[in-house]
């Protein structure tokens, strides 16, 4: 969060230096305006920071129990799925990692839509 309002406040700054460059006098009246529009992309960015810390979180506390019982589970459907995929192929289609993606997809956007 610290690096996020220094980076919001060195945006203000470098904002107004070049509006006092190109404007003369006339910056001063901007600087209100330049500092609620930064205040609002910092809240925006700290929002998709908290959003992209609790998605990590909370995958962090689902993904292990789901590899625990869903993976293991499935991977004995699709292995013999993988074994039938001629070998020139398999460079192209890997259906363990498929599935792999398929279910983190899964996995993050309900986090997503929960937390939204």
């Amino acid at each position: 969060m610290r690096k996020r309002c220094d980076n919001a406040v060195y945006t203000w700054e470098e904002r107004l230096l070049t509006a006092v460059e190109k404007e003369g006098g006339e910056a001063k009246a901007h600087a209100e305006k330049l500092k609620v529009t930064i205040l609002a992309e910092l809240k925006e960015d700290a929002s998709k920071a908290v959003r992209f810390f609790y998605c990590d979180i909370l995958k962090k506390i689902v993904l292990p129990p789901f590899e625990a019982l869903v993976v293991p589970a499935c991977k004995s459907v699709l292995e013999p799925l993988a074994e039938a995929i001629p070998e020139p192929m398999k460079q192209f289609i890997d259906i363990l990692k498929m599935f792999e993606d398929l279910y983190n997809g899964i996995i993050d956007d309900s986090i997503k839509a929960i937390l939204n």
